[in-house]
């Protein structure tokens, strides 16, 4: 693939998939191009659509969480939107960025009393999830993927 940010996306993609899978999405996939209709990133979880984007640079961070939140709610098609994104230097994708609509699953944010954050700093964000679990912004409950698909209902546990 000779444009990089395209490579970096697609590496993300995979990675986050084989974490899926190991973790309680064993029909996690990739998605391919189905045409007018883009479905998202990831397939094969029920009722949800995906968004993945990679930040190679601190200061991309918000921008890319944005853009993967709009992508994912333009692919949900009556599905979950849930945007993820790769945060720069961490590969481990269970500490990768993951957030949905509070909306779409009201009971999903398992902490009682979020907090809500209007505007806030990658860096304020970080050590409020690490704090917190997770924090509300913009109506999208952010936290870690470990935290929003192991509280997604579907995932399969052993």
């Amino acid at each position: 693939m000779s444009n990089p940010n395209g490579a970096r996306g697609a590496r993300a993609e995979r990675d986050l998939v084989v974490w899926l899978r190991a973790n309680g999405y064993p029909d996690a996939v990739r998605a391919r191009g189905e045409g007018s209709v883009d479905r998202g990133d990831i397939g094969g979880i029920p009722r949800t659509a995906v968004q993945v984007k990679n930040a190679n640079k601190p200061e991309y961070v918000m921008a890319r969480l944005r853009a993967a939140q709009a992508g994912a709610l333009e692919q949900a098609h009556n599905r979950r939107p849930v945007a993820v994104v790769r945060l720069p230097g961490v590969t481990d994708p269970a500490q990768w960025w993951a957030a949905t609509p509070t909306l779409h699953q009201p009971g999903l944010c398992p902490v009682d009393h979020p907090l809500v954050l209007d505007r806030c700093s990658v860096h304020t964000l970080r050590n409020v999830l690490s704090w917190r679990g997770g924090a509300v912004r913009a109506g999208w409950w952010i936290t870690t993927c470990e935290r929003l698909f192991g509280a997604l209902p579907g995932a399969v546990t052993s």
